[in-house]
């Protein structure tokens, strides 16, 4: 019988990188992602008993769990070393829950590299029950949203969308709260009332090549109003210590200024620093794909992989 620790990870591709670090002294199999969820056909969520949940193995995963159970048997140590985040910390929960009860260790590495995988299994940690909680509460919400939500989809949009009654219409818990911050936008943009006002800018010549733009920012000593001084909903000064300035008074303060003397009270210069922007995160990295190519999923997809193979550390 072999008695080879068993390592278990996320996905088959990262799989077959840990193991050939390894070099043979540990038996590494996949998950391949969540091992259980909550059942498809009901809600599963109990909102009068503190939100308790129900969790299953569904079917299509009861190969895999059933494959690592016998790997375990035959194993004299379990280390889970599912992706360092919440999904994973929950992962590695949901498989230690469905395996012979043996000494079982939770490994983190950010990086799939010889150095890190051993370093990682060579210090041995335990499960973060936090962020195993924090991954059941969105799973749980999710499902709270969906079921609950998209009966009101289904009601509302199926005949105006002209949808059959076998498409796929359901309400997210990312989707559903973005549509009710677009909502509350536009209706902050239907009651914005506009305001005019106007200011001077001035372009001066200091010399042959030195010119500048000023803008005149106070007269008679109170600050000249900006958009900012404005109430969106009234389109009033929010304050009477501004000045507002109509078209007639821009003239005629353009018209008396013109003639006059201009002199440079003072002169500021300021250093300014350029440094090299910071390594991506997962925000930023998603943030630059959506600007440059329209689309971050493509590129997470890519980061995924690029990961599994042990070229970049972990984007999350």
């Amino acid at each position: 019988m072999s008695t080879k620790p068993l390592v278990i990870v996320e996905s088959p591709s990262k799989a077959g990188t840990i193991e050939k670090y390894l070099g043979g002294e540990y038996e590494v199999l996949a998950s391949v992602g969540h091992i259980k969820d909550l059942p498809d056909k009901e809600l599963a969520v109990d909102i009068e008993r503190d939100f308790h949940s129900t969790w299953i193995v569904p079917p299509r995963k009861k190969a895999v769990v059933q494959r690592l159970k016998e790997a375990a048997q035959k194993a004299d140590a379990i280390y889970l070393a599912t992706d360092p985040d919440r999904e994973g910390e929950a992962i590695a929960a949901h498989v230690a829950a469905e395996l012979p009860d043996k000494p079982h260790y939770r490994v983190r590495f950010h990086e799939i590299t010889r150095k890190a995988v051993q370093e990682a299994l060579a210090h041995p940690e335990e499960i973060d029950e936090h962020l195993v909680n924090a991954q059941l509460a969105r799973r749980v919400l999710d499902r709270l949203v969906g079921y609950l939500i998209s009966p009101q989809l289904w009601r509302t949009l199926r005949s105006w969308l002209k949808l059959d009654q076998d498409s796929g219409l359901s309400a997210g818990r990312v989707q559903s709260a973005t549509l009710r911050l677009l909502v509350d936008r536009e209706r902050e943009r239907l009651r914005f009332r506009t305001a005019r006002f106007f200011d001077l800018e001035a372009t001066l010549q200091a010399g042959a090549k030195d010119s500048f733009t000023a803008t005149l920012i106070q007269v008679g000593g109170k600050r000249v109003a900006t958009g900012k001084d404005f109430d969106a909903q009234t389109g009033r000064p929010k304050s009477s210590q501004v000045v507002v300035l109509n078209e007639t008074d821009a003239q005629a303060l353009q018209a008396r200024l013109l003639p006059l003397p201009w002199t440079l009270d003072r002169k500021e210069v300021q250093p300014k620093s350029v440094r090299p922007r910071p390594p991506y995160t997962t925000s930023t990295l998603q943030q630059d794909a959506a600007r440059r190519f329209g689309s971050s999923a493509r590129v997470m997809r890519l980061a995924q992989q690029l990961y599994e193979a042990g070229f970049i550390s972990y984007m999350r």
